[in-house]
């Protein structure tokens, strides 16, 4: 499970980083208009990327494995 947690924060930080570039936020910009502007431009790129589909079905497989355990 570390293991995907560092790729999944592996991926949204490459993705954060061309999403700031892409924004060219300025010194001064409302900081709260920029995360919301940022979290929405996240939440579609990562959403059409393969790979974070990929390490979000192998999270929820290793969840159930755990559950599985407890009964």
């Amino acid at each position: 499970m570390a293991d995907l947690l560092a790729d999944l924060r592996r991926l949204v930080a490459e993705q954060r980083q061309g999403a700031l570039a892409d924004l060219q936020p300025q010194a001064g910009d409302d900081e709260r208009v920029i995360e919301e502007i940022l979290e929405e431009v996240l939440d579609s790129s990562l959403r059409q990327l393969p790979e974070f589909h990929a390490i979000v079905d192998n999270m929820l497989h290793e969840i159930g494995l755990r559950f599985a355990l407890l009964t």
